[in-house]
């Protein structure tokens, strides 16, 4: 053991109350974080995607059920979690550019079916955790599409992992295909 400057060191390896200056640096990939290497910034959130099947060449009526029943899966981590939705797309393969709500629960519930009138019960009712609508969007066109692209703040807590919806248009639309309208929401899991 060798004393110096009041500190004892050994070969043995540090001693109790030994000072260590200790200089270290980030790594990325193998390589020291420079503003060439910058530290990765991961985005949080994912995209949940539905399309229902809808009526084509029926002309809907306003507030009729566009589709039955949807599901995003995993919309929570686990079961009884949930999240943010943070914004939505309605995607109109149709360009009809109808208002349409997306109507939320975070459990199933009976759909009264697509091209019907949009009566949820009292009990599914319950459920319902709030109502998103086009109209805090704006719709964009091209030749013959239109994309509905609206920010939200809405907290979500599904019963199981996934949210379910109804779409229920306002307006009287007419589709070409039964897959003409589909839904994607922008969440942030807890």
């Amino acid at each position: 053991m060798s004393h110096g400057r009041g500190v004892v060191q050994s070969s043995a390896g540090p001693a109790p109350g030994d000072r260590f200056n200790v200089d270290a640096n980030i790594q990325v990939g193998d390589v020291d974080v420079s503003a060439t290497n910058p530290v990765p910034i991961e985005e949080a959130g994912d995209t949940l995607s539905s399309t229902p099947t809808i009526s084509a060449a029926a002309i809907y009526a306003d507030g009729d059920c566009l589709g039955g029943e949807i599901t995003f899966a995993n919309a929570a981590r686990a079961v009884g979690g949930g999240g943010v939705i943070t914004d939505f797309n309605i995607i109109d393969d149709d360009q009809e550019d109808a208002r349409i709500e997306i109507w939320l629960f975070n459990q199933t519930f009976t759909s009264d079916g697509d091209n019907a009138p949009w009566d949820p019960s009292d009990a599914d009712l319950e459920n319902c955790l709030g109502v998103l609508s086009t109209a805090l969007g704006t719709y964009y066109d091209s030749a013959s599409q239109g994309v509905c692209t609206a920010q939200v703040t809405k907290r979500y807590d599904c019963v199981g992992t996934s949210l379910f919806a109804q779409l229920v248009v306002r307006g009287t639309p007419t589709y070409t295909a039964t897959t003409d309208v589909t839904t994607k929401l922008g969440i942030v899991q807890d």
